[in-house]
């Protein structure tokens, strides 16, 4: 899971978090590990861009979390083969 990923608001729009995330997941495919998932607020128009960029697919329109509670707030994405 890929969880937290924020940048300064005067480091935005610079490819620091698009940077980050082809890092990851390029160590991923190197090492096999998939699948990648993330939570994203619906409204965070910004990172839903960046992951989407980067190969992730939406796949619910809310998030599960491993307690069993629901969001409705967030989307879950996720990188796994099917997206390659």
């Amino acid at each position: 899971l890929l969880a937290a990923l924020e940048t300064m608001p005067d480091r935005r729009n610079q490819g620091y978090a698009k940077t980050l995330v082809r890092d990851l997941l390029s160590y991923m495919e190197k090492t096999n590990r998939f699948p990648l998932y993330c939570h994203i607020h619906k409204g965070n128009i910004s990172s839903q861009k960046v992951h989407l960029s980067c190969g992730f697919r939406q796949i619910l329109p809310y998030s599960i979390y491993a307690d069993g509670t629901m969001n409705d707030r967030c989307s879950t994405y996720v990188y796994d083969k099917k997206t390659l």
